[in-house]
């Protein structure tokens, strides 16, 4: 081995064309989950795909001594406010759809939770009891794909419920 050559700050776009054009290797962290169908519909890339599914979830973490989160019908409330399935569209079948904070998929795990469900109604029904029907709050989030589009997904799911969420994006670095 004469070296190696590692690279940041690259895009995802970029990084795709070097590989097509023999730059690189192979990308660090695989591709983002919007240059999927861009990769499947391009017959020259088949080559370089690996498909690895893996057992993470992506989960947005609270501040448990801030108001409205202090209430537990708030916490749960924005669960049943997340249509999963949508977001799952946004990350082009790299993800599936689950309302549990571990992965569906673990060996010998046994299940002892229900997992959430989309139920804005119910949503709705669990702000007006805790009193934060016009809650707000900030998501910080990267701008690594597919974080973005989910934010912003996420941020009209939760004014449908009542809830206002501004984003707050930041680099991964």
């Amino acid at each position: 081995l004469d070296g190696i050559n590692y690279r940041w700050g690259s895009n995802s776009q970029t990084e795709l064309r070097q590989l097509e054009h023999g730059n690189v290797q192979w990308i660090g962290e695989g591709i983002g989950a919007t240059l999927v169908p861009q990769v499947l519909a391009e017959s020259n890339l088949h080559k370089y795909v690996l498909t690895i599914p893996l057992p993470a979830v992506r989960w947005i973490a609270l501040n448990l001594k801030r108001t409205p989160f202090t209430d537990p019908r708030v916490r749960q409330a924005l669960n049943y406010a997340v249509d999963r399935t949508q977001l799952s569209h946004i990350t082009y079948g790299t993800g599936t759809p689950w309302g549990l904070p571990f992965p569906s998929a673990l060996p010998d795990f046994h299940r002892t939770a229900t997992p959430y469900t989309y139920d804005p109604e119910r949503a709705r029904s669990l702000l007006r009891a805790a009193g934060a029907d016009s809650a707000s709050f900030a998501l910080t989030s990267t701008a690594d794909d597919p974080n973005p589009s989910i934010a912003q997904v996420l941020q009209q799911q939760f004014e449908a419920v009542g809830v206002h969420m501004s984003i707050d994006t930041v680099s991964d670095n």
